[in-house]
């Protein structure tokens, strides 16, 4: 689920408290603290504000920086860019943000996805297959495929599977069937775990459906996703995702927490699973178990990355897909559209791009594994390949 891909992605971009343009002198001060992170000497507590800390732990924060320096190597500069520091090594390129007290210590720091330097499609794409676990990618431009591996195969994508409510809810407003301010009630078989907002609404509160495909989209509220399911259907769901049945996301969440229930669903046919999932709704949902094995298969949405590519292509136009722009540099691009996805064994990220020069790019990567997927190197990987993509100015 997104709610878990939050924590996988924090072991590249990890952001507290906002970031501001600083005078000169505080900017070189700032470049010397980035080039400290990065260097061999170890990072110390009285380094962050207390603040900081609260929210990202110092042992996440070493756990971090020794993924960054042993995939971008020994920084060679830190240079200035509009909106922070971009640090450069002989391999890679990395934007950075971050602010300082007046005490100088750390109250903000973003580091963005490493960007390989120079290196081609064909490179970047290799190391896709260097990945652990079951991986599958597909790169698409203009129709002609780059780069694939498995693309037909259908693997666990977490919350990804949200592009496919998302398209039949703009072909049901195509047909005249909804409106995008057609408005909804919260009901209790709606309420799902984070990520999102939505499960903070009191029951009965009206909803937009633009304003729940939004909150769906940009924040992977699986809430707003429960409710939206509602509206489309579950079979015509199943239909677009080409499985024999769909899950809500409260029904994944209560399949995790509910060991008995789990193993009947597993072993049950469609029509078996329907009727246990309606029993559910009735139910509160249980505590989740934290020694649950990771990725229980059967227990997600098994997705090919070729339809991924035909199911963000459909929805990329609507304004909902521009709110989060996922791993690529927005200003890179025309457009970008990005719907990713994980749980502990589970990563996927899907972009689609539109190019200055009017070119459309489809980029796929899935990575299911029997332990946890760590971050730092498919992000670091997807990151460069979006960037070689993305046509060079003039």
């Amino acid at each position: 689920m997104t709610r878990l891909l939050a924590a996988v992605l924090l072991s590249v971009l990890a952001l507290i408290g906002p970031a501001c343009g600083q005078e000169d002198g505080a900017a070189r001060r700032e470049q010397e603290v980035i080039l400290g992170l990065l260097g061999q000497a170890p990072v110390e507590e009285n380094q962050f504000t207390p603040e900081f800390l609260a929210q990202v732990p110092l042992a996440q924060v070493e756990q971090l920086l020794v993924q960054i320096k042993s995939t971008i190597g020994t920084p060679e500069e830190v240079r200035p860019t509009e909106d922070g520091y971009v640090v450069e090594t002989r391999t890679h390129t990395m934007p950075v943000q971050i602010t300082l007290d007046e005490a100088g210590r750390i109250s903000s720091l973003l580091f963005r996805p490493p960007v390989q330097s120079n290196a081609s499609i064909a490179d970047i794409a290799a190391q896709f297959d260097d990945l652990e676990g079951t991986v599958s990618y597909l790169v698409v431009r203009d129709g002609e495929v780059l780069a694939e591996r498995d693309a037909d195969t259908p693997l666990a994508v977490g919350s990804a599977f949200k592009l496919a409510v998302l398209a039949l809810l703009d072909e049901a407003i195509e047909r005249g069937e909804h409106s995008w301010d057609d408005v909804v009630r919260l009901e209790n078989r709606h309420i799902s775990l984070p990520t999102g907002l939505m499960q903070t609404f009191p029951v009965g509160s009206p909803v937009t459906l633009h304003t729940a495909a939004a909150l769906m989209i940009s924040i992977s509220d699986n809430t707003a996703t429960d409710l939206l399911i509602d509206v489309v259907g579950r079979e015509a769901l199943a239909e677009k995702l080409g499985v024999d049945f769909a899950l809500t996301t409260r029904e994944f969440f209560f399949l995790k927490g509910d060991l008995e229930t789990r193993d009947a669903f597993l072993a049950a046919s469609p029509e078996g699973k329907l009727e246990i999932t309606e029993d559910m709704a009735g139910r509160p949902m249980p505590a989740l178990n934290p020694n649950l094995p990771l990725h229980d298969e059967g227990v997600e949405w098994y997705v090919s990355a070729r339809r991924l590519c035909e199911l963000i292509d459909a929805v990329a136009h609507l304004d909902v897909m521009s709110i989060n722009s996922g791993i690529a540099t927005a200003s890179d691009w025309r457009r970008v559209a990005y719907k990713g996805g994980s749980e502990t064994g589970v990563l996927n990220f899907t972009t689609q791009l539109t190019a200055r020069d009017g070119s459309e790019i489809c980029a796929v990567l899935t990575i299911n594994n029997d332990s946890a997927v760590t971050g730092t190197t498919p992000t670091s990987v997807y990151a460069s390949i979006l960037a070689a993509l993305a046509p060079r100015q003039p």
